[in-house]
């Protein structure tokens, strides 16, 4: 995210990269971040969704609608992984 008005951002341990691919996913949404991990002795995978939605007051505006129309895409696209985490700010 490139402003100022709060933001969110990801803190993975380093010691998760020892048994998980961690690759971030691009996002035309600037308020949705994507991050895979996947094992790397399995195929089990995980999906992080990490989501930013601006107070309603916000000079930034609002675009919910389209970023909760993305993320249920991107969700129906992999239903195949083994576990979904979203997070929401």
């Amino acid at each position: 995210m490139c402003r100022g008005s709060g933001g969110l951002s990801f803190a993975i341990k380093d010691s998760v990269s020892r048994d998980f691919t961690i690759k971030p996913e691009f996002s035309p949404m600037d308020d949705l971040h994507i991050i895979n991990l996947k094992d790397k002795t399995s195929d089990f995978t995980i999906r992080l969704y990490g989501l930013y939605i601006a107070p309603e007051n916000s000079v930034y505006g609002q675009n919910v609608d389209q970023i909760y129309e993305y993320l249920l895409q991107k969700m129906y696209e992999h239903t195949h992984d083994d576990l979904t985490i979203v997070m929401v700010e």
